[in-house]
């Protein structure tokens, strides 16, 4: 079977070196067929992040809440159908393999006799000038002195090896003839100026490969139904009984001529008739190698003009090479007319060549066939009609199929040539004249693909879009693609015709059932437009297929998270079963927007650079960290943004890393950080004062917190006017906002509750009012009244929130003064009457720290609660080293945290170079929170260690601004006996 093993083996390996490339070719071929437009079309992905403002964080003021804004970021993804990609790669590789082909065909050519090889010559040289090689501007001249050089030089060559070098071998033949098409290859891409040489080649030279690729398909026209006859063995001495050869072959051409038939009636009806058939261009490849094994039996006929071995069957190979190449060509550069003309010459010739051939069979061979006998090596051998009639008979049902169609093949292929121009000057950026070329393909090939889809994105780049879906109609109607129908499907959606799209999507997955990206934009579309269900619907069987599998899981979550969509199953379960990070960032937001039972999400991964999903996830798993250990995910997100490969998300993360350090008692640093994102981010300004002043609130650094409420008032943070009188409220300062409050814009509910407070003087007045403003009047006015009345009034308030948050407000206000004693006492009023535990938590923590007591089991310390503790803890124990350490790392984690300052200054004086230490530390303190007495105090008091009496009492007289007239004397005083047992050498 494998004739090439008789040869020698020079001639045997050249030949199996050349099949082997063109199995390449063949594969390249398949791909290019089943790989369909996406050769010259992609799906562009569309990731948007869209923000939804929510909380990370909550206090809460009397009655009043204040949230700590943060962003989670919820990822949705659409598809969306790419311009036209012109490769001139494409063109390259064509050319390539054309040039071999050719190469060999020249090779062949000098083993003709003389007649056929001045004829074989002479197609050479008309193949050349249908190049139209002077459109090339060799030299910079465009005439056809190139044409004639090439036609020259292979000729003069070829003519040697055929009447002089005789002796010269095959494969040497075919390497001089490679090398010196290569010669003229490089010198026309070198000295060529008249654009892209091999784009031009392909666009205005495609007629001789065309020419070829059609006879070579009218050649193998047999060859299946040849083929078949090899599988009949003579069985002519087996019992009789069964179906004779004869049967078993007409029913083969039976089943064989239905398929054609159908294929043949959707290509001229354009309806699918829904059932599977063998594509014309599979079959070329089938009857292609075919005919490499029947071409020798056949080629006996030949003998004289040219022997099969080796170089007939060359000869095939290389005819093979150039056809294979030119149908795969039209493939990848979705030349749909192009490929048209093939498909209808390979139908037309299988039907006409198929019928002649049966006929030829039962005409010479019907009664060898009805006795059962084989046939095949008697195939070419016929006694009756002869092959040039059955090729004739062949030609003539061809041509009978060409004209019923009205010889569409010549308009087809004016079509797929002016696509290839338009290519051309579409990518040398000439748009109006490849707008021209494409115009003229489309009047030639009405409804061709390739024009229609290109018209309509020059159509879409002069906003023209009623002309686009014009074109894009066309393009859908005869040869659709899954591009055209998203491509028409946005544009309606960009007009907000939102059946329109969906219906044109619809049609889309009735043409193509497998394509997920479209069944990701109905699904989309929905979800756009409320219909939940069928949103869903449609994602999920977006996520059961493969190359959307991501996105359809992606999409469902991100609709869960922005329409509300109810949950079935528990969120912790839902994220543990998800290993993609934007999946998962999705379902995190989903908790974010949505508050309930706290997620276990897990860190990312520490190792490897950020990417877009791990950077929403770690976005959003900062809004809400959930059952994570907050020092730790802090650590972690300083690690991941301190290397240099996650530079590009720095400045996405950075409020993040702020909000971990805040949580994880690291105020100093977020503080740093934020006032540093204000430098940077000017645009962030508002969120980022905001934050600033939130934290301090919530640290209890009243009036500090005040003036970052009222800087982001000022740069238009809404409700920061409210936060910051509140602030003022809070810190005993009530009475002088009063015409701030007067004059403030703000929510009207908190402006009329304070309003109440600040003009109701008498306490009587109090009872009748609502229990909220009694709350209210107490916490802010209790010290006005006779100690009876305010007991009555607390009495008389019968809400139990309001009762439980009094109470805990007098017990931090106790805790405030040292008086650990009357603070517990509070604390357990508020418990009797209900006191949430997290309201509860810092109070307790307080006073155990305050205390110090050294347990502090049950309780849920803060960071920087935690780190106070466990310095205790080493100096009691006298681990010095490990003391040092912990209360440094105290007096620089949070400044607002005054009893841990305090102590981590009362350590650090006590050590080596102590006093320079800790004036270091309190220095910083002081400048975090300007308003703190105690810190002031102590900053005093070591300044006058230190010697600095010039600061010191630039901090004293700077106190009298935020301080009682009564307690800056009380204060006077204390630094002046600080002097006077400096001045006696005593301890201060």
């Amino acid at each position: 079977m494998l004739f090439w093993n008789r040869w020698q083996s020079a001639y045997r390996l050249f030949y199996m070196t050349l099949l082997v490339f063109f199995t390449v070719v063949t594969g390249a071929y398949l791909y290019g067929f089943f790989s369909g437009n996406s050769n010259w079309l992609s799906w562009e992905l569309d990731i948007k992040a869209e923000p939804v403002e929510t909380v990370a964080e909550s206090l809460e003021i009397g009655p009043y809440k204040i949230d700590l804004p943060a962003k989670t970021y919820v990822a949705t993804e659409h598809y969306r159908a790419s311009d036209p990609q012109i490769n001139p790669e494409y063109s390259m590789y064509f050319w390539l393999v054309l040039g071999v082909g050719a190469s060999l065909l020249l090779t062949v050519s000098t083993g003709f006799n003389r007649f056929w090889f001045l004829v074989s010559m002479g197609v050479f040289a008309l193949s050349v000038l249908g190049l139209r090689l002077e459109l090339l501007e060799f030299l910079g001249k465009e005439d056809s002195k190139l044409a004639f050089g090439i036609i020259v030089s292979y000729f003069a060559v070829s003519y040697l090896f055929h009447s002089i070098w005789k002796a010269v071998s095959i494969p040497a033949r075919f390497v001089v003839f490679a090398s010196l098409t290569a010669l003229w290859t490089f010198a026309i891409v070198k000295f060529s100026e008249g654009g892209n040489p091999v784009m031009i080649l392909t666009g205005f030279g495609i007629w001789p490969a065309t020419y070829l690729t059609l006879a070579f398909i009218l050649f193998i026209g047999t060859e299946i139904f040849a083929t078949l006859l090899k599988f009949l063995p003579d069985t002519s001495t087996s019992p009789s009984g069964k179906m004779n050869n004869l049967g078993h072959y007409l029913i083969f051409c039976v089943i064989y001529f239905l398929n054609l038939g159908m294929v043949f009636y959707q290509m001229t009806e354009g309806e699918d008739l829904g059932v599977y058939l063998l594509s014309p261009f599979l079959i070329f490849v089938i009857a292609t190698v075919a005919g490499l094994f029947n071409f020798e039996a056949r080629s006996e006929k030949y003998a004289r003009m040219l022997p099969f071995s080796p170089l007939g069957a060359m000869l095939y190979l290389g005819f093979a090479l150039v056809a294979t190449a030119t149908v795969a060509f039209a493939f990848y550069t979705g030349n749909d007319p192009m490929a048209e003309v093939f498909e209808d010459a390979i139908v037309y010739s299988q039907i006409g060549f198929g019928i002649a051939f049966l006929v030829y069979v039962l005409i010479n061979y019907g009664t060898l066939l009805g006795r059962n006998k084989a046939v095949a090596k008697v195939m070419y051998k016929p006694v009756r009609m002869p092959i040039l009639s059955m090729t004739l008979l062949g030609i003539g049902g061809t041509v009978l199929f060409f004209g019923k169609s009205s010889w569409l093949i010549v308009d087809q292929m004016n079509a797929g040539r002016a696509n290839l121009v338009a290519d051309l000057y579409l990518y040398e950026g000439k748009f109006e004249t490849a707008k021209r070329n494409y115009e003229i393909s489309a009047y030639h090939g009405f409804q061709n693909h390739h024009a229609n889809y290109t018209l309509a994105h020059l159509a879409e780049k002069k906003s023209n879009i009623s002309e686009a879906l014009v074109h894009l109609e066309l393009a859908v109607s005869k040869q659709p693609s899954p591009y055209a129908y998203a491509r028409q499907a946005k544009l309606y959606q960009s007009q907000n015709r939102f059946f329109d799209a969906l219906f044109c999507l619809r049609r889309g997955t009735s043409k193509f059932e497998g394509n997920g990206q479209l069944k990701n934009e109905i699904g989309m579309l929905y979800g756009g437009s409320q219909v939940l269900d069928s949103a869903m619907i449609w994602l999920g069987q977006a996520e059961k297929i493969g190359d959307t599998r991501l996105s359809g899981l992606r999409n469902r979550w991100a609709l869960t998270a922005l329409k509300d969509i109810p949950l079935d199953n528990d969120l912790n379960a839902k994220l543990d079963a998800i290993e993609d990070p934007m999946a998962k960032a999705n379902v995190v937001a989903v908790s974010n927007i949505r508050p309930g039972a706290p997620l276990k999400a897990s860190l990312a991964p520490a190792e490897g650079a950020l990417d877009f999903g791990r950077t929403l996830y770690l976005n959003n798993i900062s809004v809400n960290l959930g059952e994570n250990d907050p020092v730790a995910f802090a650590d972690f997100i300083q690690a991941t943004l301190s290397d240099s490969v996650n530079a590009p998300y720095e400045a996405f993360l950075k409020y993040n890393e702020a909000l971990a350090d805040y949580r994880a008692g690291r105020v100093y640093d977020a503080l740093d950080l934020l006032s540093k994102m204000t430098v940077e981010y000017p645009s962030m300004d508002e969120r980022l004062v905001f934050a600033k002043g939130f934290i301090a609130l919530k640290n209890k650094a009243y009036q500090q917190a005040g003036d970052f409420f009222r800087e982001a008032h000022l740069l238009g943070y809404p409700q920061a006017e409210t936060y910051s009188l509140l602030a003022m409220a809070e810190a005993g300062l009530l009475k002088n906002t009063a015409m701030l409050w007067e004059n403030s814009v703000d929510s009207s509910v908190v402006r009329d509750d304070m309003l109440y407070v600040l003009k109701t003087d008498n306490v009587t007045d109090v009872f009748s009012a609502s229990d909220q403003k009694k709350a209210l009047w107490l916490r802010y006015r209790s010290a006005d009244a006779d100690p009876g009345l305010i007991s009555r009034l607390e009495n008389s308030i019968r809400t139990p929130v309001f009762r439980a948050d009094l109470n805990l407000y007098y017990a931090s206000k106790a805790l405030a003064n040292n008086e650990t004693e009357e603070a517990s006492r509070y604390l357990k009023e508020a418990e009797k009457y209900g006191a949430k535990a997290n309201w509860t938590r810092a109070v307790k923590a307080r006073i155990a720290l305050a205390e110090r007591k050294p347990t502090t089991t049950g309780l849920s310390l803060a960071p920087d609660e935690e780190l106070w503790l466990k310095a205790q803890r080493a100096e009691a124990n006298g681990e010095r080293k490990e003391a040092d350490s912990l209360f440094m790392a105290l007096g620089s984690a949070n400044p607002y945290f005054t009893e841990g300052m305090l102590a981590a200054l009362e350590y650090a004086e006590s050590g080596k170079d102590g006093l320079e230490k800790a004036y270091k530390m309190v220095v910083r303190a002081k400048y975090a929170d300007a308003y703190s007495v105690r810190l002031n105090m102590a900053y005093i008091r070591l300044a006058l260690k230190m010697g600095l009496d010039n600061s010191a009492d630039r901090a004293l007289l700077e106190m009298i601004n935020y301080v009682s007239e009564e307690n800056y004397k009380a204060l006077e005083q204390r630094v002046e006996g600080w002097r006077s047992r400096l001045e006696n050498g005593e301890a201060i």
